[in-house]
């Protein structure tokens, strides 16, 4: 990653990240730090933390990578959640981290099996991610090694014939994730890198009548566990520099 890249990964973390504890008059300046010390750092003081996928940035592809590298990971966290992967392969993407021969027509069903893919779209760095699990696991002991989560809702296709049959599945789509991680991970006292798109994690300001505040997976969890999350958001800027000047002037707080 470059540093143009770094920066601005760092600048999200001073800038952009969950900080509501603190209101704009007293809260400190922001700083910039190195991007992947601020994602570590926010492990300090949070079970959980949330990085807004773009889907297909390859400069945020290449940011999970640095993360997953970093020997922090595996020492500090060691739980990774991805949206990309259906449940109901978890035992195929176990054995594949963990070192074992899988076989690619089996493989290649973590991800387009998930109820939320079209079959035919994926994005192949988030699948590179798995790769990349595997490389840090290998020579480590088994209860040393990165465990993958995958989170999107079991999908048997072969009983899934119409969008009625479908649609219960996909309204899991939140509340199944959320429930993985309150089970797996903070009623176990763990900590996990949590990798989904942003909406996911969309904090509304308080329009508590909006979908996305109330339903969403940051807003499930946190109903039961309160500031368990730090989110951080990618921010790409607008075309025009009036709109991003806007934005950017609201956004300290």
């Amino acid at each position: 990653m470059g540093r143009k890249s770094l920066l601005v990964c760092a600048v999200l973390l001073g800038v952009c990240a969950r900080a509501q504890a603190q209101n704009a008059a007293s809260a400190p300046e922001p700083t910039i730090t190195k991007a992947t010390d601020g994602i570590f750092n926010a492990f300090q003081s949070h079970p959980l933390v949330g990085l807004g996928d773009m889907e297909g940035s390859v400069q945020e592809d290449d940011f999970y990578t640095a993360l997953l590298r970093d020997p922090r990971f595996v020492a500090e966290v060691g739980n990774l959640v991805l949206e990309t992967g259906d449940a109901a392969q978890q035992a195929i993407i176990d054995r594949f981290v963990a070192g074992e021969s899988v076989p690619y027509a089996q493989l290649r069903n973590v991800w387009t099996e998930s109820p939320a893919n079209d079959p035919t779209q994926f994005f192949i760095g988030m699948i590179n991610l798995f790769d990349t699990v595997r490389l840090v696991n290998h020579n480590l002991p088994a209860e040393k090694r990165v465990k993958v989560w995958l989170s999107d809702p079991p999908i048997d296709w072969s009983k899934v014939h119409t969008k009625a049959e479908l649609d219960p599945i996909i309204a899991q789509r939140e509340s199944f994730p959320a429930d993985l991680i309150s089970r797996e991970i903070l009623a176990k006292g763990k900590k996990a890198l949590v990798i989904y798109g942003g909406q996911h994690f969309a904090d509304m300001g308080g329009l508590k009548d909006t979908h996305f505040e109330t339903n969403n997976l940051r807003a499930l969890v946190e109903k039961a566990h309160p500031g368990a999350f730090y989110i951080v958001m990618p921010y790409m800027g607008y075309t025009s520099d009036a709109c991003t000047a806007q934005f950017e002037k609201h956004i300290t707080d």
